[in-house]
C-alpha cells in the first residue's frame, strides 16, 4: 500500500456539539492521540479504529506498522477495532490471545480482532472472547469498508440498544452486505435481509479457543 496525499489533521476546535456514539476512524494520522480524550467528552460512546494510529509512511510514500503511544488513551475508548496485524503489532505479542490480553488490559471496553472472511474476535474487558463467524456471502465483489461498516453498525445499535453482541451480529451482516457490490450500489439492501442475517450470526457465535 502506498500514500499518495495526506488527509487533513482534525483540531480540538472541530469537535462542536455533543453525540450519543462518534468514532474515531483515522487512514493514517489524521486525528491526534490527544484528541480521542476530547471526543470522550463530547460522545456517550466512543470507537476508535487502531489503523490510523499504527500505520506510517517511508519517504517513498509505502506504508509500513508501527506501535502508537496509546496507552493512556485506550481507557477513553468504549469499542477498539483492529485487524490481527495491527494488534500483534502494537503490542509485541506472538499470538493472538495474549495480543487480546494487552490490550484490553489498557482499558478498551471491548475489543474487534477482524478475520477477513474468517469473521472476527469480540473481546470484553473482564468478560467474555467470542468467535464472531463471517456470514458465508458468496458474491463478493468489493471489500472496501467492510471493517468501517462493521463497527458503524456496531456502534449505531449498541447506541440504541445497550446490547454489544446483538450490535456485533448488526455490525457483521452490514458488512456482509457491503461487499456485495461497489460504489452507491454498496448501500442498498433491505432491513429484512440484514435482520435475516445478523439472526444466522448470533446462532453461530461460539468461544475463541
Amino acid at each position: 500500500m502506498r500514500l499518495l496525499q495526506r488527509g487533513a489533521v482534525l483540531s480540538h476546535g472541530d469537535l462542536n456539539g455533543f453525540w450519543d456514539g462518534v468514532h474515531i476512524g483515522p487512514v493514517l494520522g489524521e486525528v491526534p492521540i490527544s484528541l480521542v480524550r476530547d471526543c470522550k467528552r463530547c460522545a456517550n460512546v466512543i470507537s476508535m479504529d487502531l489503523q490510523g494510529f499504527v500505520r506510517q509512511s517511508d519517504s517513498a510514500g509505502m506504508i509500513f506498522l508501527r506501535p502508537a503511544t496509546l496507552e493512556g488513551t485506550l481507557r477513553f475508548v468504549d469499542l477498539l477495532k483492529a485487524t490481527s496485524q495491527e494488534v500483534l503489532v502494537q503490542t509485541g505479542a506472538s499470538g493472538l490471545a495474549s495480543a487480546i490480553s494487552r490490550i484490553l488490559r489498557h482499558g478498551p471496553r471491548w475489543l474487534v480482532v477482524t478475520l477477513g472472511r474468517k469473521g472476527a474476535i469480540l473481546a470484553e474487558k473482564g468478560g467474555r472472547t467470542l468467535r464472531i463467524p463471517a456470514y458465508p456471502e458468496t458474491s463478493w465483489s468489493d471489500p472496501t469498508g467492510a471493517g468501517d461498516a462493521l463497527v458503524g453498525g456496531w456502534l449505531s445499535t449498541f447506541v440504541a440498544t445497550g446490547d454489544s453482541l446483538w450490535a456485533m451480529c448488526i455490525g457483521t451482516a452490514v458488512a456482509s452486505l457491503l461487499v456485495r457490490r461497489s460504489g452507491l450500489e454498496k448501500f442498498h439492501w433491505s432491513d429484512v435481509e440484514l435482520l435475516r442475517r445478523a439472526v444466522w450470526v448470533r446462532e453461530q457465535i461460539g468461544p475463541y479457543a
